[in-house]
C-alpha cells in the first residue's frame, strides 16, 4: 500500500479473497466503490486509486499512532493502555551482580578511606606505653578515639552519594551530617564500649582471647551503628536510617572481631591500628551497601547517559529528578533536562511519575503527562535513560497504565 497526495493506492493481490469479490460494476464498466452505488474507481494496471475524499467517514482509514520514540499529542485518556507495554527487559543475574557490585563498593572505598584518615589523625596521640591514673582518663582517650573514628568514616560514608552523582552540595550536606553523627555517636559508642570492655574484664590477660574478641566485637559495633545514621538522617527516611544502623552495626561487630587478630599478626602497635581502622571503615561501608541492596524495595538505575549504571533506590514518598541541585537525582549533565523536571510519587505500593517539563519526559518511549511505573519501564529524558525496577514482581513486564 502506498498513499501519495492522499490517493491511497490498492493493489487487488494485498485484498483478502472475499474482499476481491466481484462488484457491480459502475460507469464506464470499472468496480464500483464498496458502500457507493455509482461511484466508480479509477483503474489502471490493476490498481485501484481511491480517492480518501470519496470515501464514507466509517470508511476512511485512522490516524496511526506515532512510533514507539515519537511524542504523542492530544488528552491521556484517548491513548489504550494496552498499547503501552512497559519495554524493559527484565535483569539477567549478571547485571544484578554488576549493579550490586557498582554502589557497594564505593561505599566500602570511602569507608576504609575514613578508617585510614581517622587513624593518621588518632595516631600521633595514641602510645602503646602509655599509663593512665584513673578510670576518667580512661574514658576521655577512647571517646576522643571514638568521636575520631566514628566521625572520619562516617564523613566518608555520608558523602558518597553524592560525589557518585556529581552533586557537590549533597556531597558536602552528607559529609557534614557524617561527621556531626559520627563524632557524637563514636564518642558515645567508645565511652559505652569501654565500659562494658571493662567491666567484662577487656584488656586483662587472664581472661581468653576468645572472650576479650566478643567484648571487643560489642563495642565497636556500638559505634559502626552511629557511622550506618549519616546517610538515611540526610535523605529523612526511616527505612534508609534502618539500613544504615543494620550495616553499621554489623560492619562495626566484624571490624571489632578482626581488631585482636590483625594485632596477634602484625605483632600490635600502629601498622595494627592502621589495618584495623581501615577494616572497620571498609567493612562498616559494605555491610550498609549490602544492607541496602538485600532490603530494596523499588529503585532506578541510569542505562543511558554520563551516569550510567549508577542506581537510586526509592525510599521517599516524593523523589524529583533534574538538573538542580536540590533534585533528589540530579541530571547535572544532561542538558535536555529542566530544573526539576519531573517526580515519582508513591502511593502504597504503586509508584507513578508525573511529567513537570511539557512534554520532554518519555515513559517507554512516549510523552505522557502521567503514568504507573511498572518492573522494566523505561524513562527518557533527552540521552538519559533510567529503568524502573521492583523487587515483588511477575517474571514479565505489565501494561502501563496512564492517568
Amino acid at each position: 500500500m502506498s498513499k501519495d497526495d492522499d490517493v491511497l493506492d490498492l493493489n487487488p493481490e494485498d485484498l483478502d479473497a472475499e474482499q476481491r469479490e466481484p462488484e457491480p460494476p459502475g460507469p464506464g464498466g470499472l468496480p464500483a466503490v464498496p458502500g457507493e452505488p455509482g461511484l466508480a474507481a479509477d483503474r489502471d494496471d490493476d490498481v485501484l486509486d481511491l480517492d480518501l475524499a470519496d470515501l464514507p467517514p466509517d470508511v476512511a482509514p485512522a490516524k496511526p499512532l506515532p512510533p514507539v520514540g515519537q511524542a504523542l499529542t492530544g488528552p491521556v485518556e484517548s491513548l489504550p493502555s494496552d498499547e503501552l507495554w512497559a519495554g524493559g527487559k527484565k535483569k539477567s543475574g549478571v547485571e544484578t551482580v554488576v549493579t550490586a557490585t557498582l554502589n557497594v563498593l564505593p561505599l566500602a572505598v570511602a569507608g576504609g578511606l575514613g578508617g585510614l584518615l581517622a587513624w593518621g589523625i588518632l595516631e600521633p596521640f595514641t602510645h602503646d606505653d602509655a599509663t593512665v591514673s584513673s578510670l576518667g582518663e580512661v574514658l576521655r582517650d577512647m571517646a576522643l578515639f571514638g568521636a575520631g573514628m566514628g566521625g572520619c568514616i562516617a564523613m566518608a560514608i555520608g558523602a558518597v552519594e553524592g560525589v557518585s552523582a556529581a552533586n557537590l552540595r549533597r556531597a558536602l550536606e552528607g559529609a557534614g551530617l557524617g561527621l556531626l553523627i559520627g563524632v557524637v555517636g563514636g564518642a558515645f559508642g567508645g565511652v559505652f564500649g569501654q565500659l562494658l570492655y571493662g567491666s567484662l574484664g577487656g584488656g586483662s590477660t587472664q581472661i581468653p582471647i576468645l572472650f576479650q574478641i566478643a567484648v571487643r566485637t560489642i563495642g565497636w559495633a556500638l559505634i559502626g551503628a552511629f557511622i550506618g545514621l549519616a546517610p538515611g538522617v540526610l535523605t529523612r527516611s526511616v527505612r534508609k536510617i534502618t539500613n544504615g544502623l543494620l550495616g553499621g552495626l554489623l560492619g562495626g561487630s566484624i571490624g571489632g572481631f578482626l581488631f585482636d587478630p590483625i594485632g596477634l599478626i602484625f605483632g600490635g602497635g600502629e601498622i595494627s591500628r592502621m589495618l584495623a581502622l581501615s577494616m572497620l571503615g571498609a567493612v562498616a561501608g559494605a555491610a550498609i551497601g549490602l544492607i541496602e541492596e538485600m532490603r530494596k524495595e523499588a529503585w532506578l538505575v541510569i542505562t543511558g547517559g554520563p551516569l550510567a549504571g549508577k542506581q537510586f533506590i526509592l525510599y521517599n514518598e516524593v523523589t524529583t529528578i533534574g538538573r538542580s541541585p536540590k533534585a533528589d537525582i540530579m541530571l547535572a549533565k544532561e542538558p535536555a533536562a529542566i530544573a526539576l523536571h519531573c517526580r515519582i510519587t508513591r502511593s502504597g505500593q504503586q509508584l507513578t511519575l508525573e511529567d513537570l517539563s511539557g512534554g520532554a519526559t518519555l515513559v517507554n518511549g512516549r510523552s505522557v503527562p502521567r503514568a504507573t511505573l511498572r518492573n522494566g519501564s523505561v524513562i527518557t529524558i533527552g540521552d538519559t535513560q533510567l529503568s524502573y525496577y521492583e523487587r515483588a514482581t511477575s517474571a514479565e513486564p505489565g501494561p502501563e497504565r496512564l492517568g
